[in-house]
């Protein structure tokens, strides 16, 4: 019985390439779910505010399920799960205030989304950051620091609970990539290592060590041991 989600759901189709980036937008979809998930029970819990609950449950689960859209394209669910976030956080900021602390989930995906995204879409993980930065820009034009609907000790607990989530959020994301890419590069000195050791074991040293260093080869006439006897050979690419 799994008593956590399976981060490669979704990805299995994809070459292990993207499928890594795919599995870190899955992580990061359901660890940014717990922080809405929990603010939703706190609210459902106070009979003033229930109704804010609805809002951050819905919010919870449209996150969680964003996995669910591998399956349309490689970009399709990293693009979905900026412009969920990036509403969800504008439509806070703008009932609460700039001191809610918006900014932070802002400024966390922009910067996940080069990571998500990837480099082959450059331009694209750049539009979504200036997109980050111009609403950050427009929300503390437009909105009050304060907008008075949250007391002083709550609106410090949303703050405090926003930086601490997006930034468990982006350690985590940037943990996995860097521990996939440390076993890509393991995995490729491994292989590396076997097919200079194939090499010498067919290859005369001089020329498995000329091979190596990625020196010029010169053909020559080399003796190799036919039936308990030694003959010459010549390389037969130039014969």
């Amino acid at each position: 019985m799994r008593f956590f989600p399976n981060i490669r759901y979704g990805t299995e189709q994809y070459p292990e390439k993207i499928a890594r980036r795919l599995r870190a937008v899955n992580i990061s979809c359901w660890l940014a779910a717990i922080v809405p998930a929990c603010f939703a029970i706190v609210r459902f819990l106070d009979p003033e505010r229930w109704e804010w609950g609805i809002g951050n449950a819905l919010f919870a689960i449209a996150i969680a399920t964003i996995p669910l859209l591998h399956r349309f394209g490689p970009t399709v669910a990293p693009l979905v799960l900026c412009a969920v976030v990036y509403a969800h956080l504008f439509r806070l900021t703008s009932l609460l205030g700039t001191g809610y602390g918006g900014y932070v989930g802002f400024l966390t995906a922009a910067a996940l989304g080069m990571l998500l995204i990837g480099t082959e879409r450059i331009w694209l993980a750049a539009a979504l950051a200036g997109a980050a930065a111009g609403l950050v820009i427009l929300l503390h034009a437009i909105v009050p620091y304060d907008t008075g609907r949250l007391p002083a000790a709550t609106m410090l607990g949303q703050v405090s609970i926003n930086i601490v989530g997006s930034t468990v959020i982006l350690f985590a994301v940037v943990f996995y990539a860097l521990r996939q890419a440390a076993r890509s590069e393991a995995k490729a000195e491994r292989e590396q290592e076997r097919s200079e050791s194939l090499l010498v074991n067919i290859l005369p040293p001089t020329i498995a060590a000329r091979l190596k260093d990625r020196r010029p080869v010169r053909c020559g006439l080399y003796l190799i041991r036919r039936h308990g006897r030694l003959h010459g050979a010549r390389c037969r690419y130039c014969a």
